[in-house]
């Protein structure tokens, strides 16, 4: 799941079993705080470079914890 809707800010990994309705209320929440507080301190985020993000490709177990893959998988 994209945790921006501009794509800037990355991907979040999450369990199937969750409340997906609850989970994507609270990103909501997050977001919006997030803007209140750029906006207040004055500051803003660099949108030309959210070109180069790519979403992961794919999902692999690295020290015993899932892990986004960016690229061309290790195993």
């Amino acid at each position: 799941m994209k945790l921006d809707p501009s794509g800037c800010s990355g991907y979040i990994m999450y369990s199937k079993k969750i409340d997906l309705a609850v989970f994507q209320k609270k990103i909501d929440k997050y977001i919006n705080t997030r803007g209140k507080i750029y906006s207040k301190w004055g500051l803003y985020a660099d949108y030309a470079d959210c070109v180069m993000v790519i979403p992961p490709t794919g999902i692999e177990c690295i020290d015993e914890k899932p892990t986004l893959v960016f690229g061309v998988y290790t195993k």
